[in-house]
């Protein structure tokens, strides 16, 4: 489908439409921490129904873009006090950690090609431009020109026609000659008059 290709391999376009977020709810309940305003990765995972591997590497590729829209990596002292007032009594493996705004959630909607859920999120957001056989107004094709007039036939047309329309068994035209042998009635052959037949 072009348009939603154009908006896997548009940032112009995702920055266009990141501000939809009620999108994420109408196709599946987002998950956020107890704070209503951060997702993990881990929890995103869950929610687009893909492994955590393949978020993290398409978070890798596109963290700048993810950052601009909210994605942060927290360490240090804004690390344990963001654990003590949305996941307190969790351990860290390590010493970071990485958390979405419901407006990066959509970016990454936006840029996973291979999840159900993010597919979705897309149609969702693209509308009638979705719809099977839509075509975005950038991509449709130039009007068809007018059919050409037939030309007028020339000299040569016309006795080429006039000769097809011609009997195909038409007479030869008889001479004057011709003509009043016709008229003229033939005489039987007799004896001559006046006289009589030689013995």
């Amino acid at each position: 489908m072009l348009a939603e290709q154009a908006l896997l391999g548009s940032r112009a376009l995702r920055a266009a439409l990141c501000a939809r977020r009620d999108v994420l709810d109408e196709v599946k309940r987002l998950p956020l921490l107890p704070d209503r305003e951060h997702t993990t990765a881990s929890m995103l995972a869950d929610y687009f129904e893909v492994d955590t591997v393949l978020l993290h590497r398409v978070v890798r590729r596109h963290a700048g873009e993810l950052r601009s829209n909210g994605y942060r990596q927290l360490r240090g002292g804004e690390l344990r006090d963001f654990l003590t007032a949305n996941l307190p009594g969790r351990r860290m493996a390590g010493r970071l950690l990485g958390v979405f705004t419901p407006q990066a959630a959509l970016v990454l909607a936006m840029l996973l090609a291979d999840s159900g859920v993010a597919h979705a999120v897309r149609l969702r957001l693209l509308g009638p431009l979705s719809a099977p056989g839509a075509v975005s107004p950038a991509t449709r094709r130039a009007p068809k020109p007018p059919p050409q007039q037939p030309q007028p036939s020339g000299p040569a047309d016309g006795a080429a026609q006039s000769a097809r329309q011609e009997p195909r068994h038409s007479r030869t035209p008889k001479t004057a000659v011709g003509r009043l042998a016709d008229a003229v009635p033939l005489r039987r052959a007799g004896p001559p008059r006046g006289g009589t037949a030689r013995r």
